[in-house]
């Protein structure tokens, strides 16, 4: 939801485009490597070979259990994503407290 509202923003996606499977739709590979091509950013460079930690489509919904470690793994994804594509929509600077609180 984050990489669809900072592309929405920043590179015009549309409700239609963001839906549409061939183009985006679930595909967080896909959304940041299109941020990363508008927007070069190193918390969006450190993000793209952790997507791994993240399941994939099908897997989101399967009700397994995952161990501690991988839960964390994919929640700091998640977090440090959303707090750039956050920081990027409100046009601020990271704090030197907040650049040490989003690295990986």
């Amino acid at each position: 939801m984050f990489l669809k509202a900072f592309l929405a923003r920043f590179d015009g996606l549309t409700e239609e485009q963001a839906r549409d499977p061939k183009k985006y739709y679930h595909d967080l590979s896909k959304l940041l490597q299109r941020i990363l091509a508008i927007a070069p950013n190193p918390i969006f460079q450190e993000a793209e070979p952790r997507l791994e930690s993240l399941p994939e489509v099908r897997g989101r919904y399967a009700g397994k259990k995952y161990p501690g470690s991988e839960l964390w793994a994919a929640y700091k994804v998640a977090q440090c994503v959303a707090a750039e594509v956050i920081r990027a929509l409100a046009q601020r600077k990271p704090s030197a407290t907040e650049k040490m609180a989003t690295r990986f």
